[in-house]
């Protein structure tokens, strides 16, 4: 077997081209990553690129824009392996373009995308696991962790999220990734892969509590009535619903924008106070402060977990202050031209401005030819304590 590429599309899954490149990374890993970690991670990866190691998404060309993927595993931005981390790793050698093999290019690239994949040198794999919100990824995580596990399904899913990070993680692209996993897994042992054990066991799916109004000040008051010293309570804060009205202005007066397919993504920071009838710990679920989704999914979210250190007296147990003090984040929307079939993905920078009377929230438009932008001014409440 050796590595095979093309300047565009993607390979067969059973195809020669995608079992060869498949079996030059069982050989490249295989003494350090368990059959199932190898696999779930390639069932992604077929999903990314169909094996492809010179693939370019949506195979275009694009060494600019800061969402557009290049490789096996779609690195984005492109210009960051091409023009970074990848250089000067040995067997790189990217093909820069879709229509023919340029100067320099080899196959073997894939060999250095995997060198930059074992190594994590493009630092992408992150603890992500409370995103996840139907398999229990959290045993998956770090790296050196998950290269050990023998569920093909927790691997798949885990890849997907703490590699992958893309656009659209659900469970139903994430039983597609498992199909491709699976496909691979019997190719390359002559066995099907063990049933995953679907069960919730040791998970915890976190209340959800949203907060409808323009405000950066969230208040949560749990009443329960059994909850014990040490027994941690769990809790998924849906909020900022103005970041959304802030979209829907922007788009509306911006000609041609659709956010039909709107990816967004935020970064926060939260601060927390609880306030009750016993000490508390509250801390966030996961190392990273994140959001992202769908237009439709209308709100940013973050999860954290309550925890009664001292005895519990009474039924309204504790009140917790959540206060957004910082949230920057892009979007990404379709710019559609009746004079060009393809639609451009448009990438705008978020930015909210908490330090003045009011908060301001704003988007711009994150190309040099276009400098168009919108903002939004919403009431800011006064910090309050609830006792």
């Amino acid at each position: 077997m050796s590595w095979s590429a093309k300047p565009s599309g993607g390979y067969g899954i059973s195809s020669n081209e995608a079992i060869g490149n498949m079996q030059e990374i069982v050989n490249l890993l295989g003494d350090s990553w368990t059959m199932e970690a190898i696999c779930g991670m390639m069932g992604v990866m077929y999903g990314e690129s169909g094996m492809n190691p010179w693939r370019w998404q949506s195979d275009a060309v694009d060494l600019t824009s800061s969402v557009k993927g290049y490789g096996l595993m779609q690195f984005t931005p492109a210009y960051g392996y091409i023009n970074n981390y990848g250089v000067g790793i040995d067997y790189f050698a990217p093909n820069l373009s879709v229509t023919e093999v340029t100067s320099g290019a080899a196959p073997t690239d894939g060999r250095a995308q995997i060198y930059v994949i074992d190594n994590d040198v493009a630092g992408k794999f992150i603890n992500r696991s409370s995103w996840c919100n139907y398999y229990d990824i959290s045993g998956f995580y770090p790296l050196s962790t998950y290269k050990k596990q023998t569920d093909l399904y927790g691997c798949t899913v885990a890849w997907l999220f703490h590699y992958g990070g893309g656009a659209n993680m659900s469970e139903s692209v994430a039983a597609l990734r498992y199909e491709y996993a699976c496909t691979i897994y019997e190719q390359l042992t002559g066995y099907e892969p063990t049933t995953p054990d679907n069960s919730s066991d040791g998970y915890i799916d976190p209340e959800i509590v949203k907060d409808d109004s323009d405000s950066r000040i969230i208040k949560i008051t749990p009443l329960y009535s059994e909850i014990k010293q040490g027994e941690t309570q769990y809790y998924r804060v849906q909020c900022m619903k103005d970041v959304r009205d802030v979209i829907e202005e922007y788009i509306d007066n911006y000609s041609n924008l659709s956010y039909d397919s709107l990816y967004w993504k935020i970064t926060y920071s939260v601060l927390l106070t609880v306030y009750g009838s016993a000490d508390f710990e509250v801390e966030y679920v996961g190392l990273n402060q994140y959001s992202q989704g769908t237009y439709g999914d209308t709100y940013s979210d973050f999860i954290f977990a309550v925890t009664p250190t001292t005895k519990v007296r009474g039924n309204r147990i504790y009140t917790v202050i959540a206060e957004i003090d910082k949230c920057d984040g892009y979007f990404q929307c379709l710019k559609m031209d009746e004079s060009d079939p393809e639609n451009v993905i448009v990438a705008l920078e978020l930015g909210v401005d908490f330090t003045g009377e009011y908060s301001t929230a704003y988007l711009k438009i994150l190309r040099s030819d276009e400098k168009h932008s919108s903002s939004l001014i919403f009431n800011r409440p006064k910090p309050r304590i609830f006792t």
